[in-house]
């Protein structure tokens, strides 16, 4: 029966503890500093004044009805692809700078075309820490879009970033930003005279 006891009267002391502590009668309680001063440093609470501000301005905006969003929407037109695309030779331009490779490769187009189940492309730019040097990747990927081969073929002459512009059947018509045209050789990888 004395354990029983126990139980109840160690809460009661904890009770009593935690009173005295919080209290402004207990020897732990802090004093509330007084009235017109604060504990707060004056930067910190020019900051907190400028927050407030801050937040009663856009309380005070007019807001939109419930129900509307006012994000933007971008909606594709059925059936017609995000970006511009051009059917060359045996595959298809795609206008995009997008890619598979990263930052060091800053891509201005692709070329690819489907090859049963795989897919090969060709992606034409610069490489991002040496633009002056044209770069031709090529990415060969499986149905999964899992590489299966991914190799680079800088351009004959610095002549900066490269764009596929042109195709003829797998052979690549390559414009750098400055100077002649290019002709890449998908099949055997190489770039051949025009």
């Amino acid at each position: 029966m004395r354990s029983h006891l126990v139980i109840p009267l160690s809460g009661l002391l904890v009770a009593v503890l935690l009173e005295m502590a919080f209290t402004s009668s207990g020897t732990l309680a802090q004093q509330a500093p007084p009235t017109g001063q604060s504990t707060i440093p004056s930067e910190k609470l020019l900051v907190l004044q400028q927050d407030a501000a801050h937040l009663a301005a856009a309380r005070a905006r007019p807001q939109p009805p419930k129900g509307v969003s006012t994000s933007p929407r971008v909606s594709l037109e059925p059936g017609k692809p995000a970006f511009p695309r051009t059917t060359a030779g045996q595959g298809t331009i795609v206008e995009t700078g997008l890619s598979r490779f990263g930052p060091d490769f800053v891509v201005e187009n692709h070329w690819y075309e489907k090859l049963g189940a795989e897919e090969l492309g060709v992606y034409a730019g610069a490489m991002a820490q040496d633009s002056a040097q044209g770069i031709l990747a090529v990415l060969r990927t499986d149905t999964y879009g899992t590489p299966m081969e991914q190799t680079w073929y800088p351009t004959p002459a610095r002549a900066g970033s490269v764009r596929v512009v042109a195709a003829a059947g797998q052979r690549l018509t390559v414009q750098p930003q400055r100077g002649a045209t290019f002709v890449f050789d998908v099949p055997t990888r190489q770039f051949v005279a025009p």
